[in-house]
């Protein structure tokens, strides 16, 4: 419920993107693939991390955890 909002585009293949900025070196981007996988990449500071989770109809805890540590003060 404490998750702002992503910003929302499409991509040229079709997947839908999800998109976090906090600033130019925190930011987390999702993929939305029509086949269930959300594939991330997250800067925060000085580490980079990215992966495939599945989806099945609320965003995976891996994903919430990316988002909190985006936005923690």
């Amino acid at each position: 419920d404490n998750i702002p909002s992503p910003s929302l585009g499409a991509e040229p293949d079709g997947h839908l993107t999800l998109e976090w900025h906090r600033s130019r070196r925190r930011t987390l981007s999702v993929s939305v693939t029509p086949n269930g996988e959300l594939h991330y990449a997250a800067l925060l500071g000085p580490n980079r991390e990215y992966g495939t989770e599945a989806h099945f109809g609320e965003l995976p805890v891996r994903i919430l955890e990316l988002v909190e540590r985006l936005f923690r003060k």
